[in-house]
């Protein structure tokens, strides 16, 4: 069965990528950032403030996001976006990841308020 076998390589390599172990994951927050152009926005996840040469750019605050692509999340684009740009989103990450790869079929239930006790 190499079909499978090329299936579980792939989804077992992203696993990896995205879950350190059990439910540390290297992404750290789903955020949505103006992407490809203005209005237009992109779910993505941030992996940490920039470093190294990047930083030195005299941009302030430049967070590393990762954004990808749909149906396969497993590629996408790096980008380094300054904090203030960004728009957190309070969904996790395994919802993120189910909305991408449904391209928008699968979306996140929404927080319900919480129900207030009787009055009296």
């Amino acid at each position: 069965m190499p079909v499978a076998r090329n299936i579980y390589a792939a989804v077992k390599q992203l696993t990896d990528a995205i879950f350190v172990s059990g439910s540390q994951t290297n992404f750290r927050r789903v955020v949505l950032v103006e992407y490809p152009r203005r209005g237009v926005y992109a779910i993505a996840f941030t992996t940490g403030p920039t470093r190294g040469p990047i930083a030195q750019i005299p941009a302030p605050d430049l967070v590393n996001v990762f954004v990808p692509t749909t149906p396969n999340p497993t590629s996408g684009f790096y980008l380094a976006v300054p904090e203030k740009d960004l728009t957190p989103l309070d969904i996790t990450v395994e919802q993120a990841f189910k909305l991408v790869m449904s391209a928008g079929l699968v979306s996140p239930e929404e927080s319900k308020p919480p129900e207030r006790a009787p009055e009296g």
